[in-house]
């Protein structure tokens, strides 16, 4: 009689040590990153605009910016604009700090 091992003998060779798991998926996560758009000088300019009036009305506003690889949306009414860190402030968000030039687009609301 044979004494075979049976499928015992591949079970070995399919198992993945964990931190090839964590490799795995770190190169999947960066294939789904997503690259920030250029945003043109005009484009920034009428950021700029309705921002100010978001602030000088205090008028809520939608604010599309990119982090961490992908676009987030944030609501709130504009707290602050602060010209030396270049970033703005938000009450009532849960993003309070936004970089100028993360901000992809402004609607006031």
């Amino acid at each position: 009689m044979i004494n075979d091992r049976g499928s015992k003998k591949w079970i070995g060779s399919t198992m993945m040590i964990p931190e090839h798991v964590q490799m795995l998926r770190e190169i999947f996560a960066e294939m789904e990153f997503k690259k920030k758009p250029l945003i043109d000088e005009q484009q920034r300019e009428e950021i700029d605009m309705k921002l100010q009036c978001a602030i000088h009305n205090d008028l809520p506003v939608e604010i599309v910016y990119f982090a961490e690889h992908d676009f987030a949306v944030t609501k709130g009414k504009v707290s602050e604009i602060n010209m030396e860190k270049k970033s703005l402030y938000l009450k009532h968000s849960a993003t309070n700090n936004i970089t100028f030039d993360s901000i992809l687009e402004v609607t006031v609301l």
